[in-house]
């Protein structure tokens, strides 16, 4: 919230306002004089109203900043990290012509080292929009999904990502076509081990096929049905 004099760096904190937010049996939660809370770990430990805060005499620190509205906790559900700096570019282009002249090259130059300056960068530009939760393609580059990973663990974002899995029609030709399928697949279920469920479980790990012109049967048979039985044994 630019602007507002007085709001803490970092938690435990609580904030005092009007709330919206949407209620998981339908509907939407409406309090003229509400607190949302954010608790030591970053996670949102109280919404609702003022009256039944259990946090009074806590000595949480409090900030009134009414009569402003909070939305907590928004979610973007569908995001190409790499692709940020073209939102809203190239209106009206054919589909096929923006994909080859303007996303693939600024996925491709989204590798391991611009993941690791940029992946920063963009995690508080959610943040400082409302979103506490995406849904995220990365880029094909495994190093650089993982390099986006660890920049959303020192940041404390929720997050579901995964990287972007191509072996047809590929803007990148560092792996040979004949490896290309194998090697994706196994870089994608080594990320996952190593990601997915991190951070208190804010990060979870998705197996996300770029579309179907960009993947072969084999990729799509391996990632849907394999992959998932392979998590859902585990």
């Amino acid at each position: 919230m630019p602007g507002v004099p007085g709001l803490p760096e970092a938690p435990p904190f609580a904030l005092r306002a009007r709330v919206l937010s949407p209620l998981r049996s339908g509907g939407f939660l409406d309090e003229t004089d509400g607190v949302v809370e954010v608790g030591s770990g970053g996670h949102l430990t109280f919404v609702g109203p003022a009256s039944g805060w259990p946090g009074n005499g806590s000595g949480t620190r409090v900030v009134d900043v009414r009569p402003l509205v909070l939305l907590p906790g928004l979610i973007d559900l569908h995001a190409h990290l790499p692709q940020l700096p073209i939102s809203g570019v190239g209106f009206a282009t054919g589909l096929l012509s923006w994909l080859g002249d303007l996303m693939h090259p600024i996925e491709r130059g989204f590798d391991e080292e611009a993941s690791r300056r940029l992946s920063p960068i963009y995690f508080r530009q959610f943040a400082a929009a409302g979103t506490t939760t995406a849904c995220l393609y990365s880029s094909v580059d495994d190093g650089a999904t993982n390099a986006a990973f660890a920049a959303a663990e020192e940041h404390g974002i929720r997050i579901v990502m995964g990287q972007p899995l191509m072996d047809r029609g590929r803007y990148e030709h560092d792996i040979p076509d004949s490896e290309v399928t194998d090697v994706r697949l196994r870089e994608a279920t080594e990320t996952c081990g190593r990601w997915n469920g991190r951070d208190g479980g804010r990060i979870s790990y998705a197996f996300t096929p770029r579309w179907a012109l960009h993947c072969s049967r084999e990729m799509m048979v391996s990632m849907v049905i394999g992959r998932f039985a392979t998590l859902l044994e585990a």
